[in-house]
């Protein structure tokens, strides 16, 4: 008989031990699909390059290259088209442009994006179409947005 129940609670200790390495790797390839967006971009009018990192579990974007950051005189342009007064006088470039997006069904969700070309911030979510990101912002749903397309690039 207790070679009986040893058999039986193997068998189950097999099972869960099992169970919980599928459930891990399912959760890993959740995860590297979801890093998938890391890395540097460049936007649709090949004027900038945006950074994609993750803070947590959400993911940002960080101008870190652009073709009109600096005035003549090498000075910074700042955001000076910004809503918000105090932060007027911050450098376009190295600012965080996308942020707060979470992975969700093979795309990245609930995040915001900042436009410093007029000042406004917008919804937006991104996809992958290939290996181009797919990077839609709107103003309350998503059918009433602009897409744009951006290229990986390595640095």
């Amino acid at each position: 008989m207790t070679k009986v129940r040893t058999t039986l609670l193997s068998r189950k200790l097999t099972w869960v031990m099992a169970a919980g390495l599928f459930l891990t790797s399912l959760s890993l390839s959740a995860q590297n699909q979801a890093d998938r967006i890391l890395g540097v971009y460049l936007t649709a009018q090949k004027d900038g390059k945006i950074e994609i990192y993750k803070q947590g579990n959400r993911y940002f974007g960080k101008l870190i290259w652009g073709k009109d950051t600096h005035h003549p005189d090498g000075s910074p342009k700042l955001d000076i088209k910004n809503e918000d007064p105090k932060l007027r006088k911050q450098p376009i470039l190295g600012m965080v442009l996308m942020r707060d997006l979470e992975y969700e069904d093979q795309q990245w969700v609930n995040g915001r994006v900042y436009d410093p070309n007029n000042g406004k911030t917008y919804r937006c979510k991104l996809s992958f179409e290939g290996e181009k990101l797919q990077i839609r912002g709107y103003l309350g749903i998503s059918m009433f947005g602009r897409t744009e397309v951006w290229e990986r690039v390595k640095h």
